[in-house]
C-alpha cells in the first residue's frame, strides 16, 4: 500500500506520532536515569537520610544506604530477577514506573520496538555532560536547604600558609555541611552509573536475542559505559576544584588577604557560576 497516494498524508501522520512518542520516551529515560522523578529516590540517600537510619560509616555501599542484611539496593534486586535474554512482558497490573530501573529497561524495549534506539543511545551520549551539571547544581541547592545560611557562610580569618584543611577542624559545623554535600552527591552518581549500566546489560540483552541491524550500532554503548565513568570523575574534579579551592595557589601570602574567599565562598558558592564547560 505504500504506492496510494491517498495514503500518504495517513501515513506522515503516523511517522509524526511516532517520533513524538520516541521524543516522549527518551525524556522518561533521563528522567530516571537522572533521579528526577520522585520514584527514583529510593536509588540513594542523602547524607541527613542515612544519619537518621542510624547505619554506622559514610558510605555508599550496601552497608552505608541499606541496612546490612536486610533490604537489597533497587540496583541489585534487578540483576538478580530479570531475566534481560527473553521479551519484556509487562504488567499492566502494577506501577511499572515505581520501579525505576525496570521501567527503564522498558523504555529501552519500547526505543528498539520503534526503531529509535540507536538515536536515542546517541542523544543520551550527547546530554550527559549537561545533565551531570544538573544534577551537581540540584545537590549544591538541596544541601545548601538542609543547612542555615550562617553556617554555610560562617567566615573566620587565617593565618598565612594555611591551607584549608588545616582551618576546617572535625568540630567546625562547616564540616557537617561538605560531608553532607559529598555524601548525597556521590549517592546520586553511583545511582547513575547503576542507570547506565541496566541500559548496556538492556541493549546486550537485545543484540543476543535479535541480531537486526538497528541494534548492532549498540556496540558503541559497551565502550560508552566507560565514558559515562570518565565523565563523572570529570564532574568530581570539577566539583572539589570549584568548591574546594581558591582562585589564587594555597599556601601563599594571599591566603590572609582572600579568606573571606577561600572557605566562605566554598560552602556558599552559588551553583549557577559554576563551570559547566570543566566536563569533558
Amino acid at each position: 500500500m505504500i504506492e496510494i497516494a491517498a495514503l500518504q498524508d495517513l501515513r506522515r501522520n503516523l511517522e509524526n506520532q511516532e517520533a513524538s512518542l520516541a521524543a516522549i520516551l527518551v525524556e522518561e529515560l533521563h528522567s530516571h536515569l537522572y533521579l528526577k522523578s520522585p520514584y527514583c529516590d529510593v536509588r540513594w540517600k542523602s547524607y541527613q537520610a542515612m544519619k537518621e537510619s542510624r547505619v554506622p560509616g559514610i558510605g555508599s555501599d550496601s552497608q552505608g544506604l541499606f541496612s546490612a542484611g536486610s533490604v537489597k539496593r533497587p540496583f541489585q534486586q534487578f540483576l538478580d530477577t530479570e531475566d534481560l535474554n527473553t521479551e519484556m512482558v509487562e504488567d499492566a497490573s502494577r506501577n511499572i514506573e515505581a520501579e525505576s530501573l525496570h521501567y527503564i529497561r522498558l523504555l529501552i524495549e519500547s526505543l528498539h520496538s520503534l526503531g529509535h534506539l540507536p538515536d536515542a543511545l546517541e542523544e543520551i551520549s550527547q546530554r550527559l555532560p549537561v545533565e551531570l551539571n544538573r544534577v551537581v547544581d540540584k545537590t549544591n541547592m538541596e544541601v545548601d536547604s538542609r543547612h542555615s545560611a550562617s553556617v554555610r557562610g560562617k567566615s573566620q580569618t587565617y593565618k598565612d600558609g594555611k591551607s584549608i584543611e588545616m582551618c576546617l577542624s572535625e568540630s567546625d559545623p562547616r564540616v557537617e555541611v561538605l560531608y553532607d554535600l559529598l555524601y548525597t552527591l556521590y549517592s546520586k552518581f553511583e545511582s547513575i552509573l547503576e542507570g547506565y549500566r541496566v541500559i548496556h546489560d538492556v541493549v546486550k540483552g537485545i543484540m543476543k536475542r535479535d541480531w537486526s541491524t538497528e541494534t548492532s550500532n549498540s556496540n558503541s554503548m559497551s565502550g560508552g559505559f566507560l565514558e559515562v565513568w570518565k565523565l563523572i570523575q570529570s564532574e568530581i574534579r570539577s566539583l572539589l576544584h570549584d568548591y574546594l579551592t581558591t582562585n589564587e595557589s594555597r599556601g601563599t601570602t594571599n591566603v590572609a588577604k582572600n579568606a573571606q574567599n577561600s572557605v566562605n565562598s566554598i560552602l556558599n558558592t552559588n551553583p549557577s557560576n559554576r563551570d559547566r564547560r570543566k566536563v569533558h
